[in-house]
């Protein structure tokens, strides 16, 4: 379980990073649940990106480095 450290919500949406696909139905549900939130297309390597979303005060927390293993 995700708390968000802003409200103490338990309730948190997933980010997803990357370019959508409308056409899926599970998604397009997942998105309407407050499961999944669109975190946008660009991802910079190297730097901190969220992995949570609050579905109540729409903080943002739980925070990774991206690093895409590239020369």
């Amino acid at each position: 379980m995700h708390i968000c450290p802003k409200c103490g919500s338990k309730s948190s949406a997933e980010i997803m990073y990357g370019y959508p696909d409308f056409k899926n139905k599970k998604l397009e549900k997942d998105i309407q649940e407050g499961k999944v939130a669109l975190g946008g297309c660009v991802v910079f390597d190297e730097e901190e990106q969220a992995t949570r979303r609050c579905n109540d005060c729409g903080n943002k927390f739980d925070y990774v480095v991206i690093r895409s293993g590239g020369v």
